[in-house]
């Protein structure tokens, strides 16, 4: 897969997409260059699933008033299609139709109902003729004030190295979150490096695509294309600060493992900022143990970290699923699939 797309611009598209003192100028050309960057087949509109109501609504108009100009000046490249693909643009259409359907019945409750629950399908218009027939059917959504504003859900960012793939393990934590945090959707990103995992092997892209696939039937889950770089901490904490600035509170939720809280604790009695960052009051911290790890270590890095950083720590049960990926990597191709979560992951 060639890495065409600059994830650098990705994650400048997202911050400036939060800036509302913005004039319309340039709101105007940072949507311009997204959709031409989807009418490369570079990236999707992950962004359309993390935006309330009230901001869906409006980007939806401006994708619309931009969508004709970039059309003509740029030619549709033909897409690659395979099973995931196709699976992909059957829901899409089908979520499509069922929208449309409910549109013309004029029931509010209904249509809000059914796009909070279907937040994921947005996402999946990934090129400008499926984002032509969403912005119409937007159109009279907009017209006839079928979106209700009261949407409130939370994201919990999940980030990882997910090499080469994601696994059982992966899907059972994420869904263990959303289970305690019912409103929640889990944003899941990947690293392009991280000096603690020297070892990845798959590029960016294929990891992000894994993701995209190993997540497909996980609706409470966003894959978004923010790329992050461990290699730089104080660039990192801006990074997260990003998909915190889409909370509806403004806060920042994060997903990780008893072993990353265990790292982060060490890092952070040394005064890393990293480190503190995460671990600081405002923040939630939706923590998984692994049964490898021992139980008396963990609740006691818990405690050190709810008492020394007054950290608000939300212990999730124990997965059934504790191999590790990297242990996964080692077996034959055949038995790796025995740990996907479907069968559209890609095994190599």
């Amino acid at each position: 897969m060639i890495e065409k797309y600059h994830f650098s611009e990705k994650e400048d598209f997202l911050k400036n997409l939060r800036n509302f003192s913005l004039q319309s100028k340039e709101r105007s050309s940072l949507i311009n260059n997204e959709l031409i960057h989807i009418a490369q087949k570079d990236t999707t509109p992950d962004f359309l699933e993390i935006l309330n109501n009230s901001d869906l609504i409006s980007l939806m108009r401006e994708i619309r008033d931009n969508l004709d100009n970039v059309s003509v000046n740029l030619h549709q490249e033909y897409k690659e299609t395979d099973s995931f693909q196709n699976a992909k643009n059957n829901r899409f259409y089908s979520f499509i139709s069922k929208l449309s359907e409910l549109v013309d019945d004029g029931e509010k409750t209904n249509v809000t109902t059914f796009l909070n629950k279907n937040r994921k399908c947005l996402g999946m218009a990934d090129d400008l003729f499926d984002l032509q027939e969403l912005s119409q059917i937007f159109s009279e959504i907009e017209r006839r004030e079928l979106l209700s504003n009261k949407d409130n859900f939370i994201l919990i960012h999940y980030f990882g190295s997910f090499n080469p793939f994601p696994h059982n393990g992966h899907i059972e934590v994420a869904k263990n979150a959303n289970k305690e945090s019912k409103e929640s959707r889990i944003i899941v990103t990947t690293t392009a490096t991280n000096p603690n995992k020297p070892e990845l092997i798959n590029t960016v892209s294929q990891r992000l695509n894994n993701l995209q696939r190993g997540f497909f039937n996980e609706d409470y889950s966003t894959v978004l294309g923010l790329i992050g770089d461990f290699s730089n901490r104080k660039h990192r904490i801006e990074q997260l600060l990003i998909i915190s600035a889409f909370d509806y509170e403004n806060k920042s939720r994060f997903l990780i493992g008893s072993d990353m809280l265990q790292k982060r604790v060490e890092e952070a009695l040394k005064g890393d900022e990293y480190a503190l960052f995460v671990l600081k009051e405002s923040n939630t911290i939706f923590v998984s143990p692994r049964n490898e790890n021992d139980s008396n270590q963990f609740y006691k890095t818990v405690g050190i970290a709810r008492s020394t950083f007054s950290s608000d720590i939300r212990i999730l049960p124990t997965p059934n699923h504790t191999l590790s990926g990297t242990l996964i990597r080692s077996f034959p191709l055949v038995q790796r699939r025995e740990f996907c979560p479907n069968d559209f992951v890609n095994l190599e």
